[in-house]
């Protein structure tokens, strides 16, 4: 089993960046609430949560439901705040100066009866 998680990590083009890294695009970043990113050439700031309507996990529900992020975008001189949905295809990514920022998941995935703290919310993001 050891042989098998080796070359799988090896493979796997996802980056998890702390402040001040930069990884190469295209580049996948998981950035905590309050946290900033390097990436691409852009400086990613994941703001807040604006909602999370998401089905938990433990609930039937009629629709999947959304959630919406904040995010302020710097690079090649221009700063922008963005809102980006994840389950609304026209609105999960963003072009900034010829860079695509795109939504991609937003963690912890919802639970009935448990109640998240802004703090603990991480969003993955894709920039290329």
């Amino acid at each position: 089993m050891r042989l098998f998680l080796i070359p799988v990590l090896i493979a796997t083009p996802t980056f998890f960046c702390a402040i001040g890294t930069s990884p190469t695009p295209p580049a996948n970043i998981v950035i905590a609430v309050g946290s900033t990113a390097r990436a691409s050439g852009a400086v990613v700031t994941f703001q807040r949560v604006v909602s999370d309507s998401r089905c938990p996990l433990n609930a039937a529900c009629v629709w999947a439901g959304d959630a919406v992020a904040e995010f302020a975008v710097s690079a090649r001189g221009l700063d922008s705040p963005y809102e980006l949905h994840l389950n609304d295809a026209a609105k999960r990514s963003v072009n900034h100066r010829g860079l695509t920022i795109e939504f991609q998941s937003l963690d912890p995935y919802p639970v009935a009866s448990d109640q998240k703290t802004p703090i603990d919310y991480r969003a993955k993001v894709d920039i290329r």
